[in-house]
């Protein structure tokens, strides 16, 4: 059993780090023979009988399209020879040296293989199972196998991130194929087409009400700017800090209360949330926002920290007070 990591092993992590991000972000096109081989080796592996056919296909959406023609039903899961692996080194292994790697190598695609080929070769763990995945995941993108047949798709041929190495692309997609479909991103978050093709300056800033998803919403104000988006439909009732209450218009001649949030963990990332139509004041919008069983703890200006991250508040359990906004707000 292997219950420690010597120094030089942990300075390997970087290493396997970049190979497996170097390997998920290629943008090299598929090699069909090479991935046929790693196929067939896979399926021996797993005890089964080789495909006979194999395809192509230029996407993960045309993959998905091509399956569904064959009308497949009978899916092979990469699962029996992982689990297999996976439980073997398992055994191996203390659960303190299994997450201190697991924590450290994984990374992108099907980099959960990073994890098995650092224990293979660094700590010399028999995971021969998993090689022929893992040479296939260097020259393939997504694959789908089956039964008698197996889809192969290539890699995206564009792939663009921020600085701090997510999706991100504010002319086109972030990430294409070579069908042309493809991922529209901003920061590291999926936004639909319109929100990155179209200008800033040509955005409605009412459709933010007709948006859903947190995220989605803090890019669209983001790009709109939180002036436009919060001062330009209505008007500032309320005041604290860098909290602030508006009642705003979304169009259809209603004026609903929006509180207006900075974020401190990120640099200049402003929320907006609407919250119900009696909260008048930054005090009661911020209390809506809190879990029943902290509104009655008292408010003092020494009580407590706490923390709040979308609609989860953490605080000191047996706390007798609390102050009045959070320490921290993502």
């Amino acid at each position: 059993m292997i219950n420690t990591l010597s120094s030089q092993q942990v300075k390997k992590f970087p290493k396997y780090v970049k190979k497996w991000l170097d390997i998920g972000l290629s943008c090299e096109p598929l090699d069909f023979e090479k991935a046929k081989r790693a196929v067939k080796k896979c399926y021996k592996v797993a005890g089964l009988k080789s495909p006979k056919y194999f395809f192509q296909t230029d996407s993960p959406f045309s993959g998905c399209i091509f399956s569904y023609l064959l009308q497949v039903r009978n899916q092979v899961w990469r699962n029996q020879v992982s689990n297999q692996v996976s439980n073997q080194v398992s055994n191996q292994v203390s659960n303190q040296v299994w997450n201190q790697v697991w924590n450290q190598v994984y990374g992108s695609h099907e980099s959960w293989l990073s994890f098995y080929d650092f224990m293979h070769h660094e700590l010399k763990l028999d995971c021969k199972k998993l090689l022929p995945l893992i040479a296939l995941s260097k020259v393939c993108g997504w694959w789908d196998p089956y039964k008698n047949h197996v889809i192969l798709q290539h890699r995206h041929v564009v792939l663009h991130r921020d600085f701090r190495g997510r999706l991100h692309n504010e002319c086109d997609m972030a990430v294409k194929y070579r069908d042309g479909w493809g991922v529209y991103a901003l920061n590291g978050v999926r936004v639909p087409e319109w929100l990155v093709l179209t200008r800033a300056e040509e955005l409605d800033p009412r459709e933010l009400g007709k948006i859903t998803n947190a995220q989605i919403r803090a890019e669209f104000v983001k790009k709109v700017g939180i002036d436009r988006c919060f001062y330009k439909l209505g008007k500032v009732v309320d005041k604290v800090g860098h909290y602030e209450l508006g009642m705003l218009d979304l169009g259809d001649d209603r004026a609903r209360p929006y509180l207006k949030m900075l974020n401190p963990s990120v640099p200049d990332m402003w929320h907006v949330e609407g919250v119900p139509i009696e909260c008048d004041t930054v005090e009661k919008a911020l209390n809506f926002r809190k879990p029943v069983e902290m509104r009655n703890i008292p408010i003092r200006e020494d009580g407590e920290s706490w923390y709040q991250q979308g609609d989860v508040c953490v605080w000191p359990k047996g706390a007798a007070s609390l102050r009045m906004y959070p320490s921290v707000l993502t």
